[in-house]
């Protein structure tokens, strides 16, 4: 008796999707810091003396980043071969678990190349 499914295909990894999506998680160790201090520097001119001047450039900062995720959900979808018409189900989540991951990430990234940095110049 023949199996009417035909045997699934093994799905091989794309090492340039895989080095892209090493770089998307890495990339915001420096959005993070950048936009902030780029944004903050924009706002801290108009003179505002409200605390509430650092929710200004942390709104666009994370929409950046989720952003990223939800590029980062394609590549993924990409890498593992899931069909079309399934990726939609997880975008959203994945994208909000990717942003709170950078949570973790991008600290412990930036400070390690920061401190790498203040090695190799002799300040640490």
């Amino acid at each position: 008796m023949n199996d009417p499914t035909p045997p699934e295909i093994p799905h091989t990894s794309n090492r340039a999707i895989t080095i892209l999506r090493i770089v998307l998680w890495f990339l915001p160790a420096i959005i993070f810091p950048v936009c902030f201090v780029v944004l903050a520097s924009l706002v801290y001119g108009q003179n505002l003396q409200s605390p509430l001047w650092l929710l200004i450039p942390f709104v666009p900062t994370l929409c950046v980043i989720y952003a990223l995720g939800l590029f980062d959900q394609k590549l993924r979808c990409q890498q593992q071969g899931i069909p079309y018409r399934n990726r939609d189900p997880g975008r959203i989540p994945w994208a909000l678990t990717f942003l709170l991951f950078q949570f973790l990430v991008a600290p412990v990234l930036a400070v390690t190349v920061a401190f790498g940095f203040c090695a190799v110049m002799g300040f640490a």
